[in-house]
């Protein structure tokens, strides 16, 4: 019997977001797919969050209390680009995008010399299609605290930069628009702020994406701190994603076939690299993407790894046309 996982993602110049497959008795997952395949190196299968609202810088309380002085209260707050920051005079949230690791230097959006002692929040909205559990690496510089839908789920007194050090938490992520704020507090010297999801979650983070626009935040007022306490749905064996496709497309000659008659015609082929996480011991495991198939390895369960596929890009382009290019997990069981 064939037991597969599928993902399903849409193919345009540039591989983006998907539907979900509704296909009964297998489990589907939406794959994020970006331009440019990259070496694999540690951490690349990660997903940097890159969509930030910043609110600051605000002064701070130098004694005991810097850290749980709020100037904004997390329960409450829902903000868009451009909204008035609670309690201050005329500040307004401005919406910033990470570099390519997750982080974000304050210094070049303050563009402020003085900032030491100071502080400043991040807000985004994680979007995510079903409850599910994933794991966070977050940086600071220095001093950070972390709220979930208005639940705190990180605490941090650390004098760092954003390089010497980080944290993991788990963040139970509730179906719909989950808020996510910062509040990161600068001792002295740098300042700033990193998140990234981790390929090795407890679930899939392909097709989770943050957003910071007025209709992320609307659909955020209906979910609150309890909604962030329920458990997920249970953990599929093997979770995919994201998916990177290579910028260019190149041309695979024609070749006999394996019947010594017939000539295939030749075919335009593209690289994909396709991240993966297998969370059950089972083996004998391959990957069906673009109409190549390929040996998935064994491996250690809860260690992300990825696979490169030459898939052929015909094969892509029909499946964007029926509502997404389709990849398959298959074992034999």
């Amino acid at each position: 019997m064939l037991a597969g996982t599928h993902v399903r993602f849409t193919l345009a110049l540039s591989l983006r977001r998907g539907a979900r497959l509704a296909t009964p008795a297998i489990l589907s997952f939406l794959a994020s797919c970006e331009h440019a395949a990259s070496p694999v190196t540690s951490g690349s299968c990660d997903a940097p969050i890159t969509s930030w609202l910043l609110a600051g810088p605000f002064p701070l309380d130098t004694g005991a209390f810097r850290l749980d002085r709020n100037d904004i209260d997390p329960v409450t707050l829902f903000a868009s680009a451009g909204d008035l920051v609670p309690g201050t005079h005329g500040m307004r949230w401005r919406a910033e995008a990470s570099d390519s690791l997750g982080r974000v230097d304050l210094y070049s959006v303050f563009r402020d010399p003085k900032l030491d002692d100071r502080a400043a929040y991040a807000l985004t909205y994680i979007q995510s299609p079903e409850p599910r559990t994933v794991r966070l690496n977050v940086e600071s510089d220095d001093d950070v605290v972390i709220w979930l839908n208005g639940r705190r789920v990180l605490r941090r007194e650390v004098a760092r930069e954003l390089r010497s050090g980080s944290d993991t938490i788990s963040l139970a992520l509730a179906r719909g628009s989950n808020r996510l704020l910062y509040h990161v507090v600068n001792r002295g010297g740098g300042f700033g702020l990193g998140a990234r999801l981790l390929a090795i979650s407890r679930d899939p983070i392909g097709d989770l994406r943050s957003e910071v626009s007025i209709a992320a935040r609307d659909a955020a007022r209906h979910l609150s701190a309890s909604d962030t306490s329920r458990g997920p749905p249970a953990r599929p064996p093997v979770t995919l994603g994201p998916v990177t496709m290579a910028a260019h497309a190149e041309i695979i000659p024609a070749a006999a076939s394996r019947g010594g008659g017939a000539r295939v015609a030749s075919t335009l082929g593209v690289q994909l690299r396709v991240c993966a996480t297998r969370w059950a011991g089972t083996r004998g495991l391959s990957l069906d993407v673009g109409g190549a198939s390929l040996h998935l390895p064994d491996g250690e369960a809860g260690k992300s790894f990825s696979v490169s596929a030459n898939a052929d890009w015909m094969s892509l382009a029909r499946g964007a046309l029926r509502g997404g290019a389709l990849a398959v997990v298959r074992t034999d069981e």
